[in-house]
């Protein structure tokens, strides 16, 4: 599975009225579309910041939807006021979920990039020790990583029930992540913090019971 992240940034005014915009003109299109496995925003009202993100079932699926959602994209940072947005193709290597995430709830997205040759190794440092720190602070919900082989990108996104404890862990989260990075020898590029607007990505693979991680599989491209 793949993923396409639409990132932007514009007028905080406008944000209701994109998620609005996404959610009845978006998340049909995208959702009949073949190998399409959905999508999802998470939102910052205060900043303007959005993140649209649709996950495929292979590259053809996603490149062959690039076509078909690029008109939609552009009204939607019309609507925003963003005169562009960064778009990211990501892979999911790492699921772990208490319960399903719901609007309302908040992240924090913690972009990262590492040596291309340490991603292997990496992504099993992060399952095996920084996964379980992480599931020890309090209110948290939902970790996905997200990565880019060939770039050394890697993005974790985790969520937690609500605005409250997002900002309760802050400082607890930082220490983890000074920590974390110095021991998969990686450099924080990027940390957002945004509240979920709409859930609706499926899963590519059946998970197991609620609480279990996951380790995806390498995606090849071709």
């Amino acid at each position: 599975m793949l993923g396409r992240a639409v990132i932007a940034q514009g007028n905080p005014a406008n944000v209701d009225e994109v998620v609005t915009f996404v959610r009845d003109r978006v998340v049909p299109l995208v959702d009949s579309l073949p190998g399409s496995h959905g999508l999802a925003m998470w939102v910052n009202r205060e900043t303007g910041m959005i993140v649209v993100n649709t996950a495929w079932a292979d590259e053809a699926a996603l490149v062959g939807s690039n076509e078909q959602v690029a008109s939609l994209r552009s009204e939607t940072l019309q609507l925003l006021g963003a005169s562009e947005a960064r778009i990211e193709v990501l892979e999911p290597a790492v699921l772990f979920q208490n319960a399903p995430d719901h609007p309302g709830y908040w992240s924090r997205a913690t972009e990262t990039r590492a040596p291309v040759d340490r991603m292997e190794e990496n992504i099993g440092l992060f399952s095996s020790e920084v996964l379980p720190a992480i599931r020890e602070i309090p209110g948290f919900n939902t970790i996905a990583l997200l990565v880019n082989r060939n770039e050394g990108r890697m993005v974790a996104n985790v969520t937690y029930t609500s605005r409250e404890e997002l900002d309760a862990s802050r400082e607890r989260a930082a220490r983890l992540r000074e920590e974390s990075v110095t021991r998969l020898g990686a450099k924080v590029t990027g940390v957002m913090e945004l509240e979920v607007a709409i859930v609706g990505i499926r899963p590519g693979i059946d998970l197991p019971a609620q609480g279990t991680p996951v380790e995806f599989p390498a995606h090849t491209a071709g």
